[in-house]
């Protein structure tokens, strides 16, 4: 991951979280992403297993991890390698 590090891409990110804003008006609007998504359930209170599922509800192509899984990095490091703009 620090190989991809992109300062930019944080700068970028930190000015959204700052705004407050919500990068979508409903769930419904997931079902345009055509892209490969990896859904990771979360299991703290910011961030709960429900809002995962809603995800993988309305995406078309959801990769759902549980995080709890022996094998969640393995299967991390599949999904990424599977990409198809990651082939060489």
């Amino acid at each position: 991951m620090s190989r991809e590090f992109d300062a930019a891409s944080v700068a970028s990110t930190t000015r959204f979280l700052a705004r407050g804003e919500q990068p979508l008006g409903s769930a419904v609007e997931l079902e345009s992403i055509e892209v490969p998504v990896a859904v990771l359930p979360g299991a703290d209170p910011q961030h709960p297993a429900e809002i995962a599922a809603l995800y993988a509800r309305h995406l078309p192509h959801p990769t759902v991890i549980e995080q709890t899984a022996p094998d969640m990095l393995a299967q991390l490091a599949e999904f990424c390698s599977s990409l198809p703009w990651r082939k060489s």
